[in-house]
């Protein structure tokens, strides 16, 4: 009887020694579902929020644990060229080099640039950006963050300035903007080069690139989001399994005292002289790979095979309480078949005692659950794997989608300064319009003047005309005159030689070389 009592103490002894084992299987299995959900840490140094923001409203977080995701194409907004900036920035210019205080390290940085003042109040992933604030990089381009207004006194100061001297001249104007310059020409007073159209449509096309690369990225992360949410769901089907188990355990240990109970009074009776008899229950076991290594069937399958062959059934089917395999049981050829698998097995029956029947039940029950442990164990070791697999890409995801709004950052920087050429180039051609009007203006007023003096002209060359024929007139009349003076008789040689030597093409000589010969017509 003791080494009965002793066999029972040692299966209850490995019976908690898989509860715990049980237990320590949940936990480790609550600890990687807890460490699926936790949202990976935001390294980005950043300022203290500022007072409108402490008491904004927490963020919605859906029933899985993960927090929205943002909205990435609200980064996109280029604002106008026209926004003032606030007064905190205003003494800062984009590209002017300052000293950048890193909370981290406690020191300045000095190697710090001015990338980006915001002129509108954005979001970029997420995150506000308010008016003002002022787009750092430092530490040799490794790092970069936004300040905010509130903090632009406290976190930057030019080189060279002491922070209290910092603050007193953060609200003077930046230096040199109240020198003007002429249009057209930049700040060293050199002719501005004009944008070339094509590094404008190269830009254009690179920032339509990065928002298809950000939509395809945002596509994987919400199929990998989806993949990870299955995966904790099917963790939460091993947890149930795990606390089904447990409360099987439990259950099993309280049947294991009632079991030792039952058996000390069962022993005391068999073990009296009066009986003469032993009481046998039946047992129903499988064969395992090894050679007579026969193991016992559960209570609830024991229970069915035991009233299939009272009812002289010639098969039946079970199932595995605990991973749902299906089982065909042959009672004629005494066989078990998997449904799945077509494997089979060899079973039996045979008669055991009372006390040797709740041993073996309890080797059983220890062997199975055993079993499902190590198989729950090792679906929890794939699922952990699988889940930081997932983690690792989601990382490598955001650190993509980093990448790409730097990339994007930096064209939206390129094409905020090719817009301030392009309205400078606008203005130049605004004034040049201007000028094109006055010149068409002035050209129809010199081509009326030009119709006026076409009119007098005319008027001048009829005068002209008139004036001519009158003197023409007069000259035949002062000729008449001077050949009716002439003595009537022959010329002599001399006054021939004279006659002939005029030129008869001579205008003024034409009149008279005609009178001549009308008179003396022998003579020429």
């Amino acid at each position: 009887m003791a080494s009965v009592e002793q066999i029972f103490s040692t299966a209850a002894g490995a019976a908690q020694t898989l509860g715990g084992a049980a237990q320590g299987g949940l936990a480790l299995l609550a600890q990687l579902v807890e460490e699926a959900i936790e949202p990976p840490p935001n390294t980005r140094e950043e300022g203290p929020p500022p007072p409108e923001l402490r008491q904004a409203p927490p963020k919605v977080i859906e029933c899985d644990g993960s927090p929205p995701a943002p909205d990435l194409f609200e980064s996109l907004v280029i604002p106008g060229p026209t926004a003032k900036r606030s007064d905190a920035a205003a003494a800062l210019s984009e590209g002017e080099k300052v000293h950048v205080w890193s909370k981290s390290r406690g020191i300045w940085i000095e190697d710090g640039v001015v990338q980006e003042i915001s002129k509108v109040d954005v979001q970029i992933l997420g995150e506000p950006i308010y008016k003002g604030s002022v787009f750092v990089v430092f530490n040799e381009g490794s790092n970069s963050k936004w300040v905010r207004p509130t903090d632009i006194q406290r976190l930057l100061r030019r080189p060279g300035a002491s922070p209290t001297a910092q603050a007193a001249a953060t609200g003077s104007p930046a230096a040199g903007a109240g020198t003007p310059m002429a249009p057209g020409t930049g700040k060293d007073g050199t002719e501005e080069q004009a944008p070339d159209a094509d590094a404008v449509a190269e830009l254009q096309e690179e920032l339509r690139q990065a928002r298809g690369d950000l939509l395809a990225l945002s596509k994987s992360n919400e199929g990998l989001l989806t993949q990870l949410k299955r995966e904790r769901g099917s963790n939460t089907a091993l947890q149930q399994k795990l606390d089904d188990q447990t409360r099987m355990l439990q259950k099993e240990q309280e049947f294991n005292a009632a079991l030792v109970d039952g058996l000390r009074q069962q022993g005391t009776q068999t073990c009296s002289k009066a009986s003469g008899r032993h009481e046998t229950v039946a047992c129903w076991e499988y064969l395992e790979q090894e050679p007579d290594a026969w193991r016992r069937y559960l209570p609830d399958a024991e229970k069915a095979l035991e009233e299939a062959r009272s009812d002289k059934l010639p098969e039946l089917t079970i199932s595995s309480s605990g991973f749902m395999i299906r089982y065909r049981i042959n009672l004629s050829a005494m066989t078990q078949t998997n449904v799945e698998t077509g494997r089979t097995r060899t079973i039996r029956r045979r008669e055991i005692l009372l006390h040797a029947d709740a041993v073996l039940k309890m080797t059983t029950e220890t062997q199975t659950l055993r079993g499902e442990n190590q198989r729950l164990t090792v679906d929890l070791c794939r699922k952990s794997g699988e889940i930081q697999a997932l983690e690792q890409n989601i990382r490598g995801l955001q650190e993509n989608i980093e990448a790409k709004t730097d990339i994007i950052r930096s064209l939206k920087a390129k094409i905020r300064s090719l817009s301030g050429e392009i309205d400078e180039l606008h203005a130049s051609h605004e004034r040049t319009e201007e000028c094109l009007v006055e010149a068409q203006h002035t050209a129809r007023k010199l081509e009326v003047r030009h119709a006026e003096l076409q009119f007098e002209h005319a008027l001048m060359k009829a005068n002209m005309e008139k004036l001519q024929s009158a003197l023409k007139q007069e000259r035949q009349k002062l000729y008449t005159t001077v050949l009716s003076q002439l003595p009537p008789k022959p010329l002599d040689e001399s006054t021939r030689g004279f006659c002939r030597s005029l030129d008869i093409d001579d205008p003024k000589h034409l009149v008279s070389w005609s009178s001549f010969n009308h008179r003396w017509p022998a003579i020429a």
